[in-house]
């Protein structure tokens, strides 16, 4: 349905959810993701296919992001994170094929131009940041366009973090179990 100018990757689910979400943007260049909804059914994933598509809404808000699923009644159409529902029974059909197809390379066509007009801002403020200076306005923008760049790899560095916090946090309330029955033994 993509053509052949886009290499379509079907990675295996990871359990956690942030862990899935680290895996899909190391993937170079993502253009559109497609999640089955009924992933955490599958008993491999603590999640569904809705709630991965609010995860990477927080990464890029801009990228096409569909679900794919059997059970299209049983997902709000107008989720927020979501380009729309397909329903698998679509994809069977020839005619729906085509149409769906139309449907997301017009996404995507979207999505490309969206990509490319960010990127064509940046330099040209990068470029007149170094030559010339930017105005208050036009810093703001620059900002805004660079932290879009540089998103994924602050959020890559901060999972191990994250981690280290919680369990940090684990062994801190396992020390206060263990004090408070040193305390009582010593009562």
């Amino acid at each position: 349905m993509y053509g052949a100018e886009y290499d379509i990757e079907t990675p295996n689910p990871e359990h956690e959810i942030l862990d899935m979400q680290k895996l899909l943007f190391s993937y170079k260049n993502p253009v559109a993701f497609i999640f089955d909804e009924k992933l955490k059914f599958t008993g491999t994933t603590n999640y569904l296919g809705s709630e991965l598509a609010e995860k990477v809404r927080e990464i890029d808000s801009k990228i096409p992001i569909y679900i794919l699923t059997s059970f299209a009644g049983e997902v709000d159409p107008l989720a927020g994170s979501v380009e729309f529902i397909i329903d698998k029974t679509m994809v069977g059909d020839p005619e729906k094929r085509d149409q769906l197809a139309c449907r997301l390379r017009r996404h995507q066509d979207t999505f490309d131009d969206i990509r490319t007009e960010r990127a064509k801002k940046f330099d040209h403020l990068l470029k007149k940041s170094i030559n010339y200076g930017l105005t208050e306005e036009e810093l703001k923008v620059f900002d805004e366009l660079n932290f879009v760049r540089v998103k994924p790899i602050l959020f890559d560095e901060s999972i191990p973090t994250l981690r280290l916090e919680a369990e940090l946090k684990k062994q801190d309330e396992l020390l206060d179990r263990i004090i408070d029955g040193i305390s009582r033994l010593k009562e």
